[in-house]
Order: structure tokens, then C-alpha cells, then sequence
């Protein structure tokens, strides 16, 4: 436990000059007002990380002064996911005008049949399918939203089958698949440059060139995973797991794995901080204690009595990385069939009316 407790240390002694060479954060969004402060992004964060916990009462209040601008999309969407739960037929009165605004997360989650009944959609529809239509509305909202990810070479190689991807001989990439993995690699896209050199592990014996090639794709693919800002990229968990290592994971050293940690605090990424830190500390640390205290936990209630002292103090720098810029999820298409199937069910819906009456949450 002592030597963890050494690499925490170093950890954090070494993220501030880390910090320096990795860029800012997108803090633009077509989801968001360009009104919104630093401050009030925080709060959006920090209502999508409720949801993220199920707690969708705590997350209604840090969203509704943000609900009256029509430019403030996604926290308009947050805020009728959380509300399903408690007033579903409001929760999907706010999600109709969403839908038809073109908000692929709402269209998602208002759900096949409702919005095909859209006057807007319904030949769309009756054309080309709902599935089309939502992969499309998808296409079209990340092409103008600085906050999503979205690569035209990397969305064409995703949508081809393998088959398609593949030479006859199924031995290698067609040229066309690898002239796209070439693109949005160059254009500093993760995956396809993990791709690019996962594919030179399938042959046996390399040859000298071909080292060259997989080692160039393999090192690219590490400078990207470790500067880029897309939430919830992270490397497998096999890497910190020697005998589960595959030959085309992308693992990295503990120098690197240093930098991306301080990466997503920067960021506020949830998802990579709290696993990678696991992924780091996690084996070595349950040998003492029971349970890994998760940075994810750590946001709830940050003063917990049961976090280690060495545990805290890195949990604690990272929010002195973050800078109040919040911590978040990727966005992602909330499903509110729970909420619809206890509203459907007349014996279940009477005892949540009494549930919420007793929550008092009649006031959203």
C-alpha cells in the first residue's frame, strides 16, 4: 500500500506541469445559450451527473432557471428526463417541441411511434424508416455542435460491416476503408488510428516496414487518446491487467497514464477519471481496504468519512485541475420507458402519485 501511496504522491506532484500541454476544453454548444457562464455550465454538469446517479429530484432545481430560454436545449432535454419520473405527460410535452427542433437525444428518447406522428416526420418515416431518420438527425446536429464528436471519415468507416471494410481476401482494409482510417486519423481521431494499428496485429510475423507502420499508428494512437477532450475515452481495462492484455489494446506507460488522469480533470470527464484511477490504484488498494472508494462517489459527498487520506488528496487535486469547469457524462439518449410502463400500470401509477406527494415534487 505504501508504494501506492508513493505514485499518488508523485501523481499529483507532476499533473501541474502536465497540465500545461494539454488543451482546453470546448466550452461552446449549440445546445447551450451562448449566454451561459462558466458558472452556469457547471450547474447543467453537475444536474446531468445527478441523472447519471438517479437522482433525478436533486438534479429538477439546478435546471429550471435554465428551462424558460428556448436556446438552452440540452438542459430543457435534461430537465424532462428528470421530470419523467415524476410527470410524465409534462416530461413528454417538453419533449415533443425538442423532437421537432431537430435534438437527436430527445427524438431518441420521445421514441419511434410519437415521432413518426409528427407532421414534420411522418413521411421521413413512411420513406426511408424511423432508424434512418434518427441516424441522420444525428449526423446533422453533431456536424454543427462543437460539444459532440462527429468525423466524416470515422462516421462512414463505423457504418460499413466488416465485409465491407475488408479486402477479398479478408487479410487486410480495401483501399477505401484505409484511405478514411488514414483521414480521421490525421485529423486526430482516436479510433481510427486505434484501428489502423490493431490490424498489424493480426499478421504473424512483421515485416520490417510493417513494425515501422504499427509502431508509428500505435504511438499516434496514445498522443491522441492522451490530448484529446472527448469525455468517456479511455484506455481498456485490460491494459492494467497483464495476463489479459491483448495484442492490440493501446496500453500506455505510467508517465502517460499520469497525463491522461490530469487530462480528464482538466476536462471534467466522470467516466475517465473515476475508471482510470480504478483501473491504476484499484487492485493494489482493495488488497487494504474492502471497497475502492470511487471518484464518482467522491462528487456526492466529497467529505465522506470513509475516504482514505492519500485517496482524498488526489481526488481533491483534481478539482483544483478542473477549475470549476463541472464534471460530466458523454451526452447520451435518455430512455424513459420505466416512467411510461408505472404510468400505464393504473394499480402502480395511483401508489407513485402518493410517493410523490409525500417527496413533495408536485412542483415541477
Amino acid at each position: 500500500m505504501k508504494k501506492v501511496f508513493i505514485i499518488l504522491g508523485s501523481l499529483v506532484a507532476s499533473a501541474g506541469v502536465n497540465a500545461a500541454n494539454i488543451p482546453s476544453p470546448q466550452l461552446q454548444s449549440t445546445a447551450w445559450s451562448p449566454d451561459l457562464t462558466k458558472s452556469d455550465i457547471r450547474t447543467i454538469r453537475k444536474a446531468s451527473f445527478y441523472l447519471r446517479q438517479y437522482m433525478n429530484k436533486q438534479a429538477l432545481p439546478l435546471l429550471k432557471p435554465y428551462i424558460e430560454d428556448p436556446r438552452n436545449i440540452e438542459p430543457r432535454y435534461l430537465y424532462a428526463v428528470a421530470l419523467a419520473k415524476f410527470n410524465l405527460p409534462k416530461a413528454l410535452a417538453m419533449l415533443k417541441p425538442l423532437t421537432q427542433e431537430g435534438y437527436p437525444h430527445a427524438m431518441a428518447t420521445y421514441g419511434e411511434k410519437r415521432t413518426c406522428e409528427l407532421k414534420k416526420y411522418h413521411k421521413a418515416c413512411q420513406t426511408e424508416g424511423y432508424d434512418k431518420l434518427l441516424s441522420d438527425t444525428q449526423d446533422n446536429w453533431a456536424k454543427t455542435d462543437p460539444y459532440e464528436f462527429y468525423n466524416a471519415a470515422y462516421e462512414e468507416f463505423s457504418k460499413k460491416t466488416w465485409t465491407q471494410k475488408l479486402n477479398a481476401e479478408r487479410t487486410w482494409y480495401n483501399k477505401k476503408t484505409e484511405d478514411l482510417l488514414k483521414t480521421c486519423t490525421a485529423q486526430g481521431v482516436y479510433k481510427c488510428a486505434y484501428n489502423l494499428q490493431g490490424i498489424y496485429t493480426s499478421i504473424k510475423h512483421l515485416t520490417a516496414k510493417q513494425y515501422n507502420a504499427y509502431q508509428y499508428y500505435l504511438d499516434l494512437a496514445k498522443q491522441i487518446l492522451i490530448s484529446d477532450n472527448k469525455l468517456g475515452q479511455k484506455p481498456s481495462e485490460d491494459c492494467y491487467q497483464e495476463d489479459q492484455r491483448k495484442a492490440w489494446d493501446v496500453c500506455l506507460s505510467d508517465k502517460q497514464n499520469q497525463q491522461l488522469l490530469t487530462n480528464y480533470a482538466i476536462n471534467g470527464d466522470v467516466i475517465g477519471y473515476s475508471d482510470l484511477s480504478f483501473f491504476i490504484y484499484g487492485k493494489e488498494y482493495k488488497k487494504i481496504h474492502k471497497d475502492f472508494y470511487f471518484f464518482s462517489d467522491y462528487l456526492i459527498n466529497p467529505n465522506a468519512a470513509g475516504i482514505p487520506k492519500q485517496l482524498k488528496k488526489l481526488y481533491d487535486h483534481a478539482m483544483k485541475l478542473n477549475d470549476g469547469l463541472g464534471w460530466a457524462y458523454p451526452r447520451n439518449d435518455w430512455s424513459i420507458k420505466a416512467w411510461e410502463d408505472l404510468y400505464g400500470d393504473k394499480n402502480l401509477k395511483e401508489f407513485n402519485k402518493q410517493v410523490n406527494k409525500l417527496r413533495s415534487v408536485s412542483d415541477y
